[in-house]
């Protein structure tokens, strides 16, 4: 996205195609870097200070939100776990109660037969 970007605006400088701000606030998020200006005489993008601390600070938390992703993913496969766990034991519960309930319907309509 950086190069294309770069690329665009020196296209419309060499077309002659004049430059505003609004359009340079467009390629903002290109620059992360750099951060837009507004003087009187010139206006654009100028890198801003400890531009390496930066990059380091950046490179950490894509790691810590890579990390924070795979903690979810691993949290939510051990809740649908869990929760396929405790629905196969409802149903377990399920199906004995009504095994139950018809062996003792059929005892009862059993003994009603013998007398």
């Amino acid at each position: 996205m950086y190069k294309t970007a770069c690329i665009l605006i020196l296209t419309y400088m060499n077309l002659c195609v004049r430059v505003t701000l609004c359009g340079l606030q467009t390629f903002r998020d290109c620059f992360y870097l750099s951060e837009l200006k507004n003087k009187e005489s010139s206006f654009g993008f100028y890198p801003v200070s400890r531009a390496e601390d930066r990059k380091m600070i950046n490179a950490y938390s894509r790691k810590y939100r890579a990390a924070t992703r795979l903690q979810a993913k691993f949290r939510n496969l051990k809740a649908q776990k869990r929760a396929f766990q405790l629905k196969q034991g409802f149903c377990r519960k399920k199906v004995a109660v009504c095994v139950q309930s018809i062996w003792r319907g059929n005892k009862v309509s059993t003994k009603q037969d013998v007398q």
